[in-house]
């Protein structure tokens, strides 16, 4: 729907970049007021657009956070009981048998 071309040179007396750029949009409009209710027409369409997936976000958002409490609290890993040194745990070796 549009065309962008973008120049770069480079000011001298500046000592600068100089960027400039230009966009083309094409419209099937026949004047400029029939552009500016084309332009109207879609700025409404994406505001309305955003307003929904807002919607759909806050939505989400909702279903997470009930989500989250109805998980509740995380319970700790247990913690390993240390075997002591008289009791050395029974492991079978080839050398055993």
């Amino acid at each position: 729907m549009s065309l962008r071309e973008e120049f770069v040179e480079w000011d001298e007396q500046k000592k600068s970049l100089v960027v400039t750029r230009q966009e083309t949009i094409q419209i099937d409009g026949t004047n400029t007021e029939e552009a500016k209710q084309i332009l109207e027409k879609k700025l409404r369409d994406i505001v309305r657009q955003i307003k929904t997936l807002k919607a759909e976000a806050q939505r989400t958002k909702t279903l997470l956070d009930t989500l989250n409490v109805s998980e509740g609290p995380i319970d700790p890993a247990p913690v390993p009981v240390p075997v002591e040194e008289t009791q050395s745990p029974s492991v079978e070796t080839p050398d055993s048998k």
